[in-house]
């Protein structure tokens, strides 16, 4: 009987055994990265002072603000995306630099400002329009057009072109996404040639531009599903009478000049 009992145990132990190594035991997942899930508000205003709605259109300042503010998770790439907006959307007035996240403040700043500076005939103007454009599976493309006019013989405009990097939020500069940027600064150079109207020996001082030394990259880009988009300001390479200059870029031009990983 001592014998048989020992033999069951030994069995039944053996049997557990064999459907331990045996059984079906799933795998465990892979928990993959959750990608940033960041979206962007806008917050707006306009506001008048003086006769600014009159058909005399009398001495008044005006301003229109549209901004956007990136909101989601993780919180750290909205907060860097935020830093560079505030920076670049940033209301400049004679004496300070209004950087709050409410456009009603920025509003209200530039109007004191022309009731503290302006002559009694001035008009004034100001008006920064953020547009979100464009989206790839690495990049978020953001443009910044503003116009201002504060007395003087013409009003200024510009745009800021901004590409933030999904995985952490940073602006992407030039020397971010380069392989060979020799090769991809002749690349542009064809284009902007080509968008001037230029031949491709012509002097380009001679016609105007770059008056302070070689060709050099434009300081504003963004990314298209399609390509890069590139601006010159007035100012940045020319006269401001000769205007912006736009470049677009196709992808398929950029192949081994620059780090399509980062941008598509």
């Amino acid at each position: 009987m001592k014998h048989t009992s020992h033999t069951l145990f030994y069995a039944l132990c053996a049997l557990l055994l064999w459907q331990a190594c045996h059984s079906d035991v799933a795998p465990q997942k892979k928990v993959p990265s959750r990608p940033a899930a960041i979206h962007f508000v806008a917050d707006s205003t306009e506001l008048s002072y003086g006769r600014c709605d009159t058909t005399s259109m009398g001495p008044c300042a005006h301003v229109r603000l549209i901004h956007l503010w990136a909101e989601g998770t993780p919180q750290t790439v909205a907060q860097r995306i935020n830093d560079t907006l505030a920076i670049y959307q940033a209301t400049p007035l004679f004496d300070t630099m209004i950087s709050s996240r409410n456009a009603q403040l920025h509003a209200n700043a530039f109007i004191q400002q022309y009731q503290q500076y302006a002559q009694n005939d001035e008009t004034w103007e100001y008006e920064s329009i953020t547009t979100y454009n464009y989206e790839t599976d690495k990049v978020w493309s953001v443009s910044i057009r503003t116009y201002s006019y504060t007395g003087g013989a013409h009003p200024n405009s510009y745009v800021s072109l901004l590409a933030f990097a999904k995985k952490d939020g940073h602006k992407l500069q030039w020397e971010d996404i380069l392989l060979d940027q020799q090769q991809f600064a002749s690349l542009v150079e064809q284009h902007f040639r080509q968008a001037r109207q230029l031949a491709p020996q012509a002097n380009l001082l001679k016609g105007g531009f770059f008056w302070d030394g070689p060709f050099v990259l434009p300081q504003n880009f963004y990314v298209h599903p399609e390509g890069l988009h590139l601006v010159y300001n007035p100012y940045e390479i020319a006269p401001y009478v000769f205007g912006p200059t736009n470049l677009f870029i196709d992808r398929a031009k950029l192949e081994g000049l620059v780090r399509t990983e980062l941008l598509w």
